[in-house]
């Protein structure tokens, strides 16, 4: 699956560098809001799953309905219990990495458009307990999201997103979720 990662990755790359000669703008924006960590493990459990999230960006729109995009994303720290043969252990999660993203963007009113994306998120996880050494994992995975954004000028825009990626890290399958609302600048 890794390959299949590394061919997508540089077919994105390849794509966005043949497209930018013709690139109607450049843009770069922050998005903040609440994230969620959940985890697919009879024995690690998340029990914080209101904490903040934020992604940085910076992308290359072709035309009114195509753009790349890329970036980091935090989906904070959440606290987590892991179930040993000891009991169970309280510690915290903290998950982060670099995208890159396909956007389409389609406009259904003047100023107000929908936007769909599907990219990588190449996820770090780091893991911490009292008494038990720091552990770290990486993967990349696929993931996907949904907004609404608004035109405030032909150089700035608000963005309302939810996005979701599901990586598989420390040998369990993970899903993160970062409901944002974000501001962006073009030139």
């Amino acid at each position: 699956m890794r390959g299949l990662h590394r061919h997508a990755i540089a077919a994105t790359l390849a794509l966005g560098v043949g497209m930018a000669a013709q690139a109607a703008d450049y843009y770069v924006g922050a998005n903040f809001g609440a994230s969620a960590l959940y985890v697919d493990s009879p024995t690690v459990s998340v029990t914080d799953r209101g904490v903040v999230g934020f992604k940085l960006l910076g992308g290359v729109r072709f035309n009114p309905y195509i753009a790349i995009e890329g970036g980091w994303g935090d989906l904070g720290k959440s606290e987590i219990t892991v179930v040993s043969g000891s009991g169970p252990v309280v510690g915290d999660a903290r998950v982060n990495g670099a995208y890159i993203d396909v956007v389409g963007t389609y406009e259904v009113r003047p100023g107000w458009s929908v936007l769909g994306r599907a990219g990588l998120f190449n996820a770090k996880a780091k893991v911490s307990a009292p008494g038990v050494p720091g552990t770290s994992d990486s993967d990349t995975d696929f993931k996907f999201g949904l907004g609404v954004q608004y035109e405030l000028s032909k150089t700035q825009f608000v963005r309302g997103e939810w996005e979701s990626a599901r990586p598989d890290l420390l040998g369990v399958g993970a899903r993160g979720d970062l409901l944002s609302l974000g501001f962006g600048w073009r030139f």
